[in-house]
């Protein structure tokens, strides 16, 4: 097992019902205590196997997204993959500008997933209704204007990684401005 308290559960049920287990290399008898010692030898072996492979994975992860690839996981919205490196996105990338232009211009997001509807704007993920939460992320997702922080989150570290920019940072900022606002009318009225 990967993992020592599921591990200890199975070894558990295991012994309680005098399972014999079948292996490759023969038979063991959890009730032999040489073969229940060479199990857990063997499941120490394997969970620190696991742990260093994971270790390389994360570290080898970290190196290529430093190197300029992407980290994993479909890219944003207006953006594509191409050699493992993202990509604007000729059509998407459209659509994103003009959701900001919209936001910075006074519309709604619900204004705007209006507008996306009537105009058959689908998402990555084939639907033509797009959700208020869908919105909101582009609109405060700053890979739009070139860039974004990636975090190793075993050692804490942040590195700051450079994307090809859909729309200029005074229009980011100016989206986030006016974010601010809206959230801090929001918690006005709560709490009035």
């Amino acid at each position: 097992s990967r993992n020592q308290q599921t591990w200890a559960v199975i070894r558990y049920k295991l012994l309680a019902h005098g399972v014999t287990l079948h292996t490759a290399s023969g038979q063991m008898k959890l009730k032999n205590p040489v073969d229940d010692l060479m199990l857990g030898i063997l499941s120490e072996i394997s969970q620190y196997d696991n742990r260093i492979r994971a270790e390389r994975s994360r570290l080898g992860r970290f190196h290529k997204v430093q190197q300029g690839n992407w980290k994993g996981g479909p890219p944003p919205f207006g953006y594509r993959l191409s050699n493992r490196r993202v990509e604007i996105d000729s059509f998407e990338s459209v659509w994103v500008q003009k959701i900001y232009n919209w936001y910075c211009s006074g519309s709604s997001v619900k204004e705007i997933q209006s507008f996306l509807s009537r105009q058959g704007v689908l998402t990555r993920r084939g639907n033509s209704q797009w959700s208020l939460g869908s919105i909101q992320l582009i609109l405060r997702n700053p890979f739009y204007s070139g860039y974004f922080d990636y975090t190793d989150k075993m050692v804490g570290e942040t590195v700051r990684i450079q994307t090809p920019s859909i729309i200029d940072s005074h229009l980011f900022q100016t989206a986030q401005n006016k974010r601010k606002i809206i959230l801090e009318q929001k918690k006005s009225v709560k709490s009035n």
